[in-house]
């Protein structure tokens, strides 16, 4: 069993939406479960399949889907199931006015997430961009996804995102 964290580092970059998108592409070939935790953002998608949960039903939620082969977990600010995890997905929406808020409402957090799995998310960043963004942010960039509409049921960057990720089967 894999239980992958997915969580927001700028301001509403995409974690419950790409989490919701993860799953139903890995479920066409894996046992897969989906939860958000402290909110309820999974009710707009309609999707019986997806679980919201909070800090006190999310044990029981993971001993739940034990069977599972993956548990995507949207962690949104929640320590306890980042410690669950056995791995995190942060999430970097690289448009200028949320890395500069970012950086002024935060500005230890780029330095905090070196060496961490970082994905560029609704990223129109070219490879060349990429490369500068890593070098002034001195962090290496694991993978930069393009924005993705979720009712497309043959998404190619995601499919190559999930395969980098170790996911095979797809």
């Amino acid at each position: 069993k894999r239980v992958i964290g997915i969580k927001n580092v700028t301001k509403q970059s995409g974690a419950t939406t790409l989490t919701y998108m993860m799953r139903n592409e890995l479920a066409k070939h894996y046992n897969v479960v989906a939860i958000e935790l402290d909110k309820t953002d999974f009710t707009y998608f309609k999707d019986k399949n997806l679980v919201s949960a909070n800090t006190g039903t999310f044990l029981n939620e993971l001993n739940k889907y034990s069977n599972a082969d993956i548990i995507l977990v949207d962690v949104n600010n929640n320590a306890q199931a980042i410690s669950r995890c056995d791995e995190i997905i942060y999430l970097i929406e690289p448009s200028m006015i949320k890395l500069n808020k970012l950086m002024m409402t935060m500005p230890q957090t780029l330095k905090d997430l070196k060496d961490k799995k970082i994905i560029l998310n609704q990223s129109l960043l070219s490879s060349k961009d990429v490369l500068d963004f890593e070098y002034e942010a001195k962090l290496k960039i694991y993978y930069n996804l393009p924005p993705l509409d979720e009712r497309e049921k043959n998404i190619s960057a995601l499919k190559t995102f999930l395969v980098k990720l170790g996911f095979e089967k797809l």
